[in-house]
């Protein structure tokens, strides 16, 4: 599976594809005061929710226009 970010000013939209299938999608609200470690927790319990496996994704895409959160 494909992860995929897209990091905006107000939203972050992550989507999970299945080949060329988006398979999962959610939105979740942009911070730029989280830790890494919040958000960590906020997509492990997003993908934990869909019985979705992290040893299931193969590759992940990110674009952003939030410098802080890119890294």
């Amino acid at each position: 599976m494909l992860f995929c970010l897209d990091i905006g000013n107000t939203l972050i939209t992550l989507g999970l594809f299945d080949g060329d299938a988006l398979a999962h999608h959610w939105r979740i609200t942009t911070e730029v005061h989280r830790t890494v470690d919040e958000y960590a927790v906020l997509v492990l319990n997003l993908f934990q929710l869909e019985g979705i496996k992290v040893q299931d994704i193969q590759a992940a895409c990110l674009v952003s226009v939030v410098p802080r959160l890119t890294g």
